[in-house]
């Protein structure tokens, strides 16, 4: 998932010149602007069947450039995924993925030079369920399933 992620953020950001990298990468001397794609926890959805996988997007951008520039990477990033369906291009798969807010404030990099925000995205996935080959008997369902024919 976290390669359709990175690959639609660069089709559709064009002018952050494909530098969408993960945490494991070298990217102190990356030029700015850049974004980084994280996988954040996985959790159970309450009241839903399924599970909410959240992904975190951390656009970093130039001190000099200010917070007006990160405001700016933020909207085309929630512009680019919210809502969206999205490919992973190694399963085929494809999600839907929702802007779910920025994480903590916004932050200074004194070591990178840089300043930058959080923006996470959950992916809600409904897992397969298996349906009990038989189910006992409700006189009260026979009854309304004859209603419901008639």
């Amino acid at each position: 998932m976290r390669d359709g992620i990175k690959q639609r953020l660069i089709a559709d950001i064009p002018a952050i010149g494909g530098r969408v990298l993960e945490p494991q990468e070298p990217y102190a001397a990356v030029d700015k602007p850049y974004l980084v794609v994280q996988q954040g926890r996985e959790t159970g959805a309450s009241g839903f069947p399924g599970f909410r996988r959240r992904y975190e997007v951390w656009v970093y951008e130039a001190r000099t450039a200010g917070f007006a520039a990160v405001d700016e990477w933020a909207s085309a990033v929630i512009q680019s995924l919210d809502e969206q369906t999205v490919v992973d291009p190694d399963t085929g798969e494809t999600w839907c993925l929702r802007y779910i807010g920025s994480f903590g404030r916004d932050r200074i990099d004194a070591d990178r030079d840089a300043i930058g925000r959080c923006l996470r995205f959950a992916v809600d996935a409904v897992q397969p369920a298996t349906q009990a080959e038989t189910v006992p008997d409700d006189p009260w369902l026979t009854a309304l399933g004859q209603w419901t024919a008639a």
